[in-house]
């Protein structure tokens, strides 16, 4: 489901994920009924995914949807950022499982 419709209310919502050794919390930022903004406000996964996770993060906002390609050396950090997106996007009125693969 693509949410780039206008579907999802604005504000700013979070998601959590905890999928090992990738747990994230974002916060998710909706303007216009569009995703905005997509900002990892915790992240405890190894150092060196930080920066491989930020073009995803990237797909996320320009497709809007959680439910983009995995960068290939990070699976559970990727699946774990997926997961705590969509959990967010979920709050913003996607409805539940609407962004998981």
């Amino acid at each position: 489901m693509n949410m780039g419709d206008g579907t999802l209310k604005d504000g700013t919502y979070e998601g959590k994920s905890f999928k090992f050794p990738g747990r994230f919390i974002v916060s998710l930022n909706v303007k216009d009924g569009r995703i905005a903004g997509i900002h990892v406000t915790k992240h405890f996964a190894i150092r060196k995914y930080r920066e491989i996770i930020q073009p995803m993060i990237e797909r996320m906002i320009a497709e809007q949807k959680a439910n983009v390609d995995i960068v290939t050396g990070a699976t559970m950090s990727c699946r774990a950022l997926k997961k705590a997106a969509a959990r967010a996007i979920e709050q913003a009125g996607a409805g539940r499982g609407a962004q998981e693969d």
